[in-house]
């Protein structure tokens, strides 16, 4: 069973690297996180930087398909965004902290499957909107923390030090 990183893992502040051979082990490690996803119905997406693995260091994401089903996309990039709303949002990675921040009402992300075949998605509700953009902010090393104001994130970091008493502090 794959571990979380701790929230001040410095995994999750950089920038995830392209995948550029889908590998059985890639396949095999996108499986691991549907799985993971999976076994906990609150997850609706999960970004190989999230998680302790030798494969952790890709751009990948599984998420939770409007069928119910898990899908993956590699290498994701928001092309397109419009607008911006003011959304409720948390994350595996900082267990117990949500907030409200501002993400795009409208996002086009490209990308490709596991059997690269390219992605051009425009997500048709709100929540796969911020899901997409949720986790491509993962793999350019970005956390929901480096989206809300100074204040918050601090009392963010204290929550979470006081729950994990040798993290490290953050440098969003």
């Amino acid at each position: 069973m794959m571990n979380f990183v701790p929230f001040d893992s410095p995994q999750l502040s950089r920038p995830a690297d392209l995948v550029t051979d889908i590998s059985t082990e890639v396949v095999e490690f996108v499986m691991e996180l549907a799985d993971l996803m999976g076994s906990n119905q609150k997850i609706a997406a999960l970004h190989a930087v999230q998680v302790e693995h030798p494969l952790s260091h890709l751009n990948l994401f599984v998420y939770r398909g409007t069928d119910g089903s898990a899908k993956a996309f590699l290498n994701p990039l928001v092309v397109e965004a419009s607008l911006v709303r003011i959304v409720h949002e948390g994350c595996v990675s900082l267990p117990g902290c949500d907030f409200s921040l501002p993400r795009p009402a409208h996002v086009r992300v490209t990308g490709i499957d596991l059997d690269g075949n390219d992605l051009d998605i425009t997500p048709t509700t709100p929540l796969e909107t911020q899901i997409m953009a949720h986790e491509t902010d993962h793999g350019l090393g970005r956390t929901i923390l480096t989206k809300v104001r100074k204040d918050i994130r601090d009392k963010a970091i204290r929550k979470l030090t006081k729950r994990i008493p040798s993290a490290a502090l953050l440098n969003p």
